[in-house]
């Protein structure tokens, strides 16, 4: 059943939560302050309750507004060295990161993201160059990052005018306590404008990225995971469906390890009924019964790579389907809420592979619940 979710005297409106490389569960949130905040597993089902993210505190007598950016959207990933980092974009249009400096040390704090950074250079030696600032157009209103379950080189952006950016990650560059290189913001929409975007990895050798333009058709841009940095071997924004495809929601599944396979996708029509493009099909088809509707959709990511999916419905009530061993989808069922219902969701696995729920109230109180076995939800 669903618990609270810590103490707070904060409404929280965006929550999200990922696993260190120690295989403890941190879970953040975003103030409708636009503070974040963090709460961390002591132990298993053991937490430490809510904190302040990301607060130096000599810079926030000096620079307050670099010590605690004000956030209008937060994203949580891992990176290549397993360990997670936490974006954001503020109401100025910057992106700001916040990582760990070695995956079990402290965290360095909110630091402007974007720069293409050149003063470390050879090994035993500094080169000459400065830092010079990435330019984003008008500016980015989400920075958009893969899920957690898998670690990536490369994170993205929506501009506030709906273009579209990459920012790769310089693996290549020498780091010095844990920092990291990036190559800066370029654009990646070709054009393309998009309200919305997410990020998947089907396989272990496909990353995509699958976007809803302002008139809601879907597209698709895919590459060779380990050459994402070099935009040719993008495939191009190309539709994701048939003309009169309309949607304003999509989650997508990964669905296999090195064989090629495509992603499961779901998305949200623009009357919050449930649509399927099934890996390897060309067409979308209606899920679950005609009168099911949902208003957010969430993938489950599952390091065994069982298949689910689950959203919170118009009237804030929350639904779950999974993936059966026959290979056929079961159908949505009741996921269990709190007596004020759900508005988001967020999902993480455990050291033990038991997945964590988490999810945000009309009030913007967090609560949680959790399998009791790997695979296994307790009844709603």
């Amino acid at each position: 059943m669903w618990e609270l979710f810590g103490e707070s005297d904060q409404a929280f409106r965006v929550v999200a939560a990922g696993k260190t490389i120690g295989h403890r569960l941190e879970v953040f949130g975003l103030a409708e302050d636009g503070s974040v905040w963090h709460n961390e597993e002591n132990a298993a089902d053991d937490w430490t309750g809510w904190f302040p993210f990301g607060q130096r505190p000599v810079l926030r007598r000096i620079f307050p507004t670099r010590s605690t950016p004000g956030l209008l959207s937060l994203g949580v990933n891992r990176s290549w060295r397993t360990y997670l980092r936490v974006f954001g974009a503020a109401p100025d249009g910057d992106a700001w990161m916040n990582n760990r400096t070695w995956p079990s040390g402290r965290w360095r704090g909110w630091r402007r993201f974007g720069f293409v950074s050149d003063w470390w250079g050879r090994i035993g030696g500094f080169s000459d160059g400065w830092m010079r600032f990435g330019v984003v157009s008008q500016g980015l209103r989400e920075v958009v990052v893969p899920a957690t379950g898998a670690a990536y080189h490369v994170v993205f952006g929506l501009g506030v005018d709906d273009t579209v950016w990459i920012n790769p990650e310089n693996v290549g560059a020498e780091e010095w306590r844990g920092d990291e290189r990036w190559f800066g913001w370029r654009e990646f929409g070709e054009g393309l404008l998009l309200s919305s975007l997410v990020i998947g990895r089907p396989d272990d050798i496909t990353i995509e990225a699958i976007g809803i333009a302002p008139d809601n058709t879907i597209w698709r841009n895919s590459a060779p995971y380990f050459n994402n940095f070099n935009l040719a071997q993008w495939s191009g924004w190309q539709p994701f469906g048939a003309p009169g495809d309309r949607f304003r929601a999509v989650a997508s599944l990964r669905t296999g390890s090195w064989d090629g396979s495509e992603s499961d996708v779901f998305a949200l029509a623009l009357d919050d009924t449930i649509w399927r493009r099934a890996p390897g099909s060309t067409d979308w088809v209606q899920f679950g019964a005609p009168t099911d509707r949902l208003s957010t959709i969430t993938p489950i990511w599952n390091s065994v790579f069982a298949s689910e999916v689950a959203g919170t419905a118009p009237d804030y009530s929350t639904w779950h389907a999974a993936l059966l061993p026959s290979g056929q989808w079961g159908p949505l069922q009741p996921f269990g809420w709190p007596s004020e219902g759900l508005r988001q969701l967020a999902f993480a696995e455990g050291a033990d592979r038991r997945q964590h729920a988490f999810g945000i109230d009309p009030n913007g109180t967090v609560w949680h619940k959790s399998q009791t076995t790997p695979g296994t939800w307790p009844p709603p």
